[in-house]
């Protein structure tokens, strides 16, 4: 990224945590680009683009796939794998994170 394009992606996030949260100084950078990212992309599921978009470039691949292979599942069937997550993480050795 241009120098130039990150300045002008931070003055955005900035102005962003002004505009969303009481108290701008106690917001991260994270959640105010979400927002700014929420917003551009009007809310809709142009978002897991957006995010594939981004997992691709950093080189998260596995993740990528994840994404790719759950991104057409109806809210039940994710929930549903969700449910399933904390056996299949076990199975494998990883943290098992308490699910909302």
């Amino acid at each position: 990224m241009r120098d130039a394009n990150k300045k002008a992606l931070a003055v955005i996030v900035q102005d962003q945590k002004t505009d969303s949260f009481t108290d701008p100084a106690s917001a991260s950078g994270t959640d105010a680009l979400g927002l700014v990212i929420a917003h551009y992309c009007s809310w809709d599921s142009s978002i897991i683009d957006v995010f594939m978009a981004a997992l691709e470039d950093a080189n998260f691949h596995a993740f990528y796939e994840l994404i790719e292979a759950t991104r057409d599942l109806e809210p039940d069937q994710i929930r549903a794998l969700a449910q399933n997550l904390p056996a299949a993480l076990d199975a494998v050795g990883a943290p098992v994170p308490t699910l909302i």
